[in-house]
């Protein structure tokens, strides 16, 4: 599932619709960067990095570089996963399982 390339395809649907739907392009969007993080810790090594339907289209060295690049293009990160690819991260003691991609 992807997002829509016009607004004519979600003419029609209730809000509950859309919720769920945007949800789910979200939590596919949150599994692709999962199975994908080996290979995306390779090519943007501590980099910030902006993810919607399943592709990179955002990745910076700074989270305010990327949030101002976000903001010229137009990108809505509230609908996109973004994530720091750290190659050498800290254990974590504890984790979230109310994480949106922890499902």
């Amino acid at each position: 599932m992807s997002v829509p390339d016009s607004m004519e395809e979600w003419v029609g649907k209730t809000v509950e619709e859309l919720e769920l739907e945007i949800q789910q392009i979200f939590k596919e969007d949150c599994e692709w960067v999962d199975v994908h993080h080996q290979e995306l810790l390779a090519q943007y090594p501590n980099q910030w990095i902006a993810v919607r339907d399943q592709r990179v289209v955002i990745h910076l060295k700074t989270l305010r570089g990327l949030v101002r690049r976000a903001v010229r293009i137009n990108l809505s990160l509230k609908n996109s996963v973004v994530k720091y690819l750290d190659p050498d991260p800290l254990p974590l003691i504890l984790s979230c399982a109310a994480s949106p991609c922890a499902s």
